[in-house]
């Protein structure tokens, strides 16, 4: 594999706002985790992310600094660099696919949680207190009203399998995090939820094209959901939103 040095000076420079001392420990492990990737049998030829850049590559090479007795700052180090470039060549480059689990979390907590698009997008760690069998999240950034919400399993399942198998940067204080700043902004979810609606075929868009990430909890029973018309689901969400919908699915629709 030939060492990508344009991308990796393209991405070193986007690394303006961060302390030098940190783009220069980026810049070199960087350089030596994509050595040590050239150097694995059958990567021969040009730098392919998606076949490349994976998570077992990123585990194994963890597995093999902890056998050459390298600590454990220096490890995670490593990792938060390397998460950095992933994330880059995800969102800037859109050179390699996002873990799935960001997007499934994402439409837990804007479905099932009823949550906003602010309550999301400032989603603090602190304020999140899951585990893998229980979980309740304090959110609340509008105006200053602040909630607690019980996190059913169907929200609690997906938002703990993206903080353990998830993309997220781990420095962040944010649950939902971004290359392009310190958190998954407003801006950046509306553009997910456009780009989950565009996958959408022309009899789902015709249910669901008007709809915004402010009115998610309809997404789920207009999409499939052909025999009663949106304003019938739209009285039913008013009325029981605690009742399952009868004919509603959303397996048509990939929310990565």
């Amino acid at each position: 594999m030939r060492m990508p040095s344009t991308l990796l000076k393209e991405f070193i420079v986007s690394l303006g706002g961060k302390a030098v001392s940190t783009v220069e420990a980026y810049q070199r492990e960087l350089r030596h985790f994509l050595d040590w990737i050239s150097r694995r049998a059958g990567n021969s030829g040009p730098f392919n992310p998606q076949q490349q850049l994976t998570k077992t590559a990123l585990q194994t090479y963890m597995a093999y600094l902890q056998s050459e007795n390298h600590s454990i700052s220096h490890c995670a180090r490593v990792k938060s660099a390397v998460g950095a470039f992933a994330r880059w060549l995800i969102e800037e480059k859109e050179l390699l696919r996002r873990n799935p689990a960001r997007g499934e979390a994402l439409f837990a907590l804007g479905y099932w949680a009823g949550c906003r698009i602010s309550d999301v997008a400032w989603l603090r760690m602190e304020h999140l207190h899951i585990g893998p069998k229980v979980g309740w999240v304090h959110v609340g950034y509008k105006g200053g009203k602040t909630r607690d919400i019980d996190l059913l399993n169907s929200v609690r399942r997906p938002l703990y399998t993206y903080l353990q198998q998830g993309d997220r940067d781990q420095d962040s204080s944010f649950v939902f995090s971004s290359q392009r700043a310190a958190r998954f902004t407003e801006a950046g979810i509306h553009h997910w939820f456009r780009s989950l609606k565009a996958r959408a075929n022309k009899e789902e868009w015709s249910l669901i094209h008007d709809i915004t990430f402010h009115g998610f909890r309809l997404l789920k029973l207009l999409v499939g959901a052909k025999s009663l018309l949106p304003t019938d689901f739209a009285l039913w969400c008013r009325c029981a939103p605690s009742t399952p919908a009868p004919t509603a699915s959303i397996s048509t629709l990939n929310v990565a």
